[in-house]
């Protein structure tokens, strides 16, 4: 997919052995972060509540004082202690259950945090700073709303201004370097963050509201405002200006398609729009080549014959190109319908009008000039005709075998299409048809043939893995042989092509079949969770260790081989870690070895792909469910300390060094311990004043018990929790709910102590002896009573099945915390 050279140094190159002692001892400090936050949502019983608190805060406070004392390691326990922070803050939710919004705890944590990034000085950190702060901005907006999809503008622009200050602050023309460090890969995470809360948030507005033409022509303002100013800078960021060009396309075609599709002219219609698409998707890619290959704004002309094929790294034509033309597809594809109707229903005309689509299209490719307008609109053709092609190939035939035959389609097509991009996609086609075929052979032989080819795998994500394990050892194996192909060779450069199409869309399959990583919402793939725990499950689940304990090995061997400097104790401590970790997360292993392929065949996009995708998986195993979360983060911890510790007693590199040959980023300055202590104290005194706060509610609020309807799924970072719903009194008359706004339920509690709720009040009433008042808050877009979840540990779930009260205490004030849960007798459940 990609031509970019990636410079690697000298086996013997200094340079890189500190390099890697960094990458150990940053790997070593996100290890045990991540471990304590586990460990704080495994909620352990036998701690009791406050050794809860002393164990996490012992962790932040332990963190604090060794980045203070010891600059060499602050980056990596800036990291620790970042990460504590965020686990303390989660254990203060978890433990006095009052209702806080999410987006609060995201935004303390922001806040705590800075100070501590700050001192460090570091990619590292500031990039996991930023991902704080965009999962805040996330949850504020949908706190306001209840939802992201046509939020109203003044909502909507707060976190977007928000979000374009955190880009500029990282960006090259802030001018921060000298406070805050290089910040690259921050710049370029925040830019991308940036662009898909914009065009997330916009497409919808766009489809639904009447506002959404504004909203659309400002968030295309935001994109283009970044492409423009990133194509004044001398070095160019192929992946910020790729990411500006999708989010442009993308509210483009949607408002396209949104002005023109509704109206009275028939089919026609959306084949014009599909004309105007490929159009669209063709001059952003020209434009978005030529800028990345350094042509000057005034100079760029929309004739093909200005670019060529292979002057520009591929990535970001194919990146840009391929999601247009799905999307762009979409109309051709409803033109196509409306045209032919029933003919596509059933028999071959599916296969008649595909093949003439992908004839022509094919054809055409033959002919057109790099990133013409005639390329594109071939290959959205190209797209339409594969679509009805698979259409009706799933339709008439088993899973498995129309994944084979859809798979020989497009190996078939990618040795007449001259493209290298357009190479990189059917390749990233053909790996996912093959693994679909894979999982769909080992499905047959779970089930002893009774599944007759057809998809029976998705309720086992181990089968899944494997399938992908088995692509990814194919596209890792193609890479590397492939890795000393001359330039000038075109059938090798198109059998590279093709491979690195293959290997992205093992990782990415392989992210999609980890689950959801941290800090991201489980319920997103409650299915990629599970590694399979039971009969038939569990055997391929220990295939897929296995198979990933193999692709490890091999993935260490090749670096290893061809890269001496991973046979340094800070080379050797990563290494054998990722071996390790591998084993209990199956969809890593083959990561590495992808990661090791692209190194040595000199593959950056794929190289950069892999780390994401690594560090995606081991965030992901937080919700794996075949282990209980403190076995989980007594091995993370054990990792971490075990990485740190020979990195730091390593040899000629970081530990040893003197101190003025360090990098800017890690010199010693009394500045950065103070701000770092200042922040731990400052988090101690907030978490303090905030347990004697609560403290007092529960020793002297009264207690009642409301009635409740819970369901059971998994919490964002507190381990487990029943999501609750009280009913509410009539709200007919109780104002909008909106941030800031006061609004009290009233209720009766009887002789049990059971309460009635009767009306609401916007100031807090006079009550009479056997009456008690709710202060609600607002969330989610909606009033709400005390709290909305409640949060238990882990493997507990069955003991608060039989959960119909909640038990609260509530202040004279009408601050309520949650303290139990109780039966239909009101007895307390344990």
């Amino acid at each position: 997919m990609s031509n970019v050279s990636l410079p690697l140094s000298k086996p013997t190159d200094q340079p890189l052995i500190e390099r890697l002692e960094l990458a150990a001892l940053l790997l070593g400090g996100a290890l045990v972060g991540l471990g304590v936050v586990m460990w704080v949502a495994a909620n352990w019983d036998d701690l009791g509540k406050f050794g809860r608190f002393w164990l996490v805060g012992g962790v932040l406070g332990l963190s604090a004082l060794t980045s203070a004392a010891l600059p060499r390691v602050r980056v990596a326990t800036t990291l620790t202690g970042v990460l504590a922070i965020g686990g303390l803050l989660a254990l203060f939710g978890q433990t006095y259950q009052s209702g806080a919004d999410p987006w609060q705890l995201f935004a303390l944590w922001a806040a705590l945090a800075l100070p501590w990034t700050l001192a460090a000085r570091h990619d590292a950190s500031w990039s996991l700073w930023t991902i704080v702060v965009f999962a805040g901005l996330s949850l504020w907006l949908f706190a306001q709303t209840g939802r992201m999809s046509s939020p109203p503008l003044q909502l909507l622009l707060p976190p977007w201004l928000a979000g374009g200050v955190i880009v500029f602050l990282f960006s090259p023309w802030s001018g921060l370097d000298r406070w805050i460090g290089r910040t690259d890969w921050t710049f370029r995470l925040a830019a991308v963050l940036w662009l898909i809360f914009v065009a997330g948030t916009a497409v919808p507005s766009i489809v639904h509201g009447r506002t959404g033409i504004i909203i659309g022509f400002l968030g295309l303002g935001f994109a283009c405002g970044l492409l423009w100013l990133m194509a004044r800078l001398p070095k160019r960021d192929a992946i910020v200006m790729s990411a500006a060009t999708l989010a442009i396309d993308v509210m483009l075609l949607t408002g396209l398609i949104r002005s023109m599709a509704f109206g009275r002219g028939g089919g026609f219609e959306f084949l014009t729009i599909g004309l105007i698409a490929a159009g669209i998707v063709a001059a952003s890619a020209m434009i978005l080549l030529k800028l990345i290959r350094g042509d000057a704004l005034q100079s760029i002309s929309f004739k093909a014959a200005d670019v060529k094929d292979g002057d520009a790294p591929q990535w970001p034509v194919a990146v840009v190109s391929g999601i247009g033309a799905l999307l762009a597809a979409i109309p051709l594809l409803v033109f196509v319908g409306i045209v032919f109707g029933v003919m596509l229903e059933k028999g071959p005309g599916t296969y008649v009008v595909g093949g003439l689509l992908v004839a022509g299209a094919t054809v055409m490719l033959q002919k057109a000039k790099a990133i013409s307008f005639s390329q594109q609109l071939a290959f959205i053709g190209l797209t339409t005709g594969l679509i009805l092609f698979g259409f009706g190939a799933f339709r008439d035939m088993p899973s498995g075998m129309a994944a084979l035959f859809m798979a020989a389609i497009v190996t078939g097509l990618f040795a007449v299409v001259p493209s290298g991009w357009i190479r990189g996609l059917l390749g990233m086609a053909a790996a996912t048809f093959v693994t679909m075929a894979v999982a769909t052979f080992i499905s047959s032989i779970v089930h002893a043939g009774k599944s007759g080819w057809r998809f029976r795998w998705l309720g086992d994500a181990s089968i899944f893995r494997l399938a992908w394990m088995t692509t990814a050892a194919g596209a890792a194996a193609a890479l590397y042989g492939l890795r000393r192909v001359p330039s000038g060779e075109p059938r090798g450069q198109a059998l590279t092509s093709f491979a690195g199409g293959a290997a992205v869309a093992a990782l990415l399959g392989l992210m999609a079949a980890a689950g959801p990583t941290f800090l991201m919402s489980a319920t997103w793939a409650p299915a990629a969770a599970r590694l399979g725990t039971g009969g038939e499950a569990g055997t391929f689940a220990a295939f897929a260790q296995a198979g990933s304990l193999l692709c490890a090995l091999a993935g260490a061997a090749l670096l290893w081989q061809a890269r001496p400097d991973f046979g340094s104790k800070a080379g050797m401590a990563i290494v054998l870690a990722a071996v390790i970790l591998s084993v209990f997360v199956p969809a890593l292993g083959p990561v590495l070895l992808l990661l090791a392929a692209a190194w040595i065949a000199d593959r950056k996009a794929i190289l950069i792909l892999a780390v994401f995708a690594a560090l995606w998986i081991i965030g992901a195993f937080y919700y794996w469910l075949g282990w209980p979360l403190q076995q989980k983060a007594m091995l993370l911890v054990a990792l971490g300390i075990g990485i740190g510790a020979v990195a730091w007693a390593t040899g000629p590199g970081l530990a040893k060094t003197p101190r003025a040959a360090l990098p800017a980023t890690l010199t010693s300055s009394l500045v950065a311990a103070a701000l770092i202590l200042a922040s731990a104290a400052a988090t101690g005194g907030l978490t303090a004043k905030g347990i004697s706060e609560k403290e007092a509610i529960l020793t002297g609020g009264t207690r009642v018990f409301m009635a409740l309807a819970p369901v059971d799924p998994r919490s964002l970072m507190q381990g487990d929790f029943m999501a609750l719903r009280f009913a509410l009194p009539d709200m007919s008359k109780a104002p909008s709910p909106q941030s800031g706004a006061t609004l009290y339920a009233v209720g009766t509690v009887d002789d049990r102590g059971v309460i009635t709720l009767t009306g609401v009040s916007p100031v807090l009433p006079t009550l009479a002896g056997n009456q008690s008042a709710f202060l609600l808050s607002v969330k989610n877009g909606r009033w709400l009573l005390g709290t909305d979840a409640w949060f238990f540990k882990e493997g507990t779930a069955q003991t608060w099945a039989s959960a119909r009260f909640g038990e609260f205490r509530v202040a004279k004030d009408g601050q309520a915390i949650l303290v139990g849960m109780a039966d239909e007798q009101l007895k307390a459940l344990k």
